[in-house]
């Protein structure tokens, strides 16, 4: 299912998990933190969230997930002679250095993540059902003279089927132009302006239309 950022919260994504949808985001709500390391950057197993490594290849005395939070514990050493300690989630305390990152930040840094490597497939996606879903809207689709599931289940059905039956007859009048270049051009043209005029919901006019 291909969304955008306003569908992104823990909740949608165990929903859909349980349901055998995978969710992709075009984009996400929020800004990306930009003072500290990306969560990504950290080997942390993809299960338990339990971090085994950090982004500067120290491996933690121990670790583990707590409280909301996976938390690691490294030696001051390791930290103190890390390049990315600035940018670092580690705390100094008396007896080491502990990383303490919320499972929340974690799961958003993971989303954005895949959201960036599938940009470019997420946004075609998306924008593909865009005109489809606003051609419904301005048909009737977001306000519908019916109250209940069973019959809005039954007017929505009628409304996408109407859609596709308009442009599959306004498809064919199109391509009939081309494939029988004998038929005359105004009767092409007057039956797809009729087939537009008395189309309940608008669509698009294909490239290169007369």
């Amino acid at each position: 299912m291909y969304v955008d950022g306003g569908f992104h919260s823990e909740d949608v994504h165990q929903t859909a998990e349980e349901n055998g949808i995978e969710i992709h985001l075009t984009n996400m709500s929020g800004t990306e933190p930009a003072k500290k390391i990306p969560v990504t950057e950290f080997d942390m197993a993809e299960t338990t969230n339990v971090i085994n490594k950090c982004p500067g290849g120290y491996v933690p005395k121990h670790a583990g997930v707590s409280g909301g939070q996976t938390v690691a514990h490294f030696p001051h050493e390791a930290c103190a002679n890390c390049e990315f300690r600035e940018q670092c989630y580690s705390k100094k305390q008396a007896k080491d250095c502990v990383v303490r990152i919320n499972l929340k930040t974690v799961n958003a840094g993971r989303e954005r993540e895949k959201m960036k490597t599938g940009r470019k497939e997420n946004t075609s996606k998306r924008a593909g059902i865009e005109g489809s879903n606003s051609a419904l809207k301005r048909g009737g689709l977001d306000k519908l003279d019916v109250r209940g599931k069973a019959k809005s289940t039954v007017v929505c059905g009628l409304k996408v089927t109407v859609q596709n039956i308009k442009r599959f007859v306004f498809i064919f009048c199109f391509l009939r132009y081309f494939i029988s270049p004998r038929v005359p051009v105004h009767r092409v043209v007057g039956a797809l302006e009729e087939v537009w005029a008395n189309s309940p919901v608008p669509m698009a006019v294909p490239r290169g239309a007369p």
